[in-house]
């Protein structure tokens, strides 16, 4: 990897987990791992192993959110602009993406709380000078501060970490023995499985809706009809249903 595509990993992974694009609906969209990995794939040269294994790291988070300032797994914000580049390196491979991105992620989210206190600081500075009537320096001190803080520690993690893992991981894959890498394999089959159980288990209102994911399951490995069709019967059941108890309200 060259040091300008680890500086354009870099400088991508803080503007997709900024506020800049679009504000705060824009960084909801921006940072997602299919996104990351479209433009690893762009900068790497290889676009359709970059989606895939993106596609894997966003089937493992697709349903994790943040409550309360606690999120239900630890964030890949930061860690997938390294993990899905040397992935690719190495024939993409999801697995090792998993087994690079994961790990990290405890110690992301560790950074992320030290930045939000770090923030608190640059806030109250923001309150001092909106107190003294500086109305145009809080503005900056609140957004350009925060912002550059960011841009300085997430671009240097990541660019350091995709030269020095662009050497490192050749070594580190092939000391793994080959039964490691297979179970990181099944696992890289299973995790996704548990991204898709968080997010059912805040859609599903009781145990009886579980009957459509079944219907949707049998459709496509069974009948074997692709996702969109299966979207379109989805969307046309949903419309249905949504009549139905729109006229029983009614009539109530």
């Amino acid at each position: 990897m060259s040091i300008f595509q680890a500086l354009l990993l870099g400088f991508f992974g803080w503007l997709m987990n900024s506020h800049v694009l679009l504000g705060h609906w824009g960084f909801q969209i921006f940072r997602r791992p299919l996104i990351a990995g479209m433009i690893c794939g762009l900068v790497m040269g290889d676009v359709t192993k970059g989606i895939m294994v993106g596609a894997v790291l966003q089937a493992m988070y697709i349903g994790t959110m943040n409550v309360g300032g606690i999120a239900s797994m630890p964030p890949i914000d930061i860690s997938q602009w390294f993990a899905i580049p040397l992935a690719l390196l190495q024939g993409g491979d999801a697995e090792v993406a998993i087994a690079l991105a994961v790990p990290f992620s405890f110690l992301a989210q560790m950074l992320q709380v030290l930045l939000m206190n770090v923030n608190q600081i640059i806030l109250h500075k923001a309150d001092d000078l909106i107190a003294k009537g500086k109305l145009k320096q809080a503005y900056w001190t609140h957004f350009a501060v925060p912002t550059v803080l960011n841009l300085v520690i997430n671009m240097s993690i990541i660019t350091i970490l995709c030269l020095i893992g662009s050497a490192a991981i050749d070594v580190i894959v092939s000391a793994v023995p080959a039964s490691i890498m297979g179970i990181l394999g099944v696992f890289t089959k299973i995790i996704p499985l548990l991204g898709f159980a968080i997010l059912l288990n805040s859609l599903l209102k009781n145990n009886s809706q579980l009957i459509f994911f079944v219907l949707g399951f049998a459709l496509l490995k069974v009948v074997g009809l692709n996702v969109i069709t299966i979207t379109i019967i989805g969307g046309a059941i949903a419309y249905v249903i949504f009549m139905i108890q729109g006229k029983a309200g009614e009539n109530a």
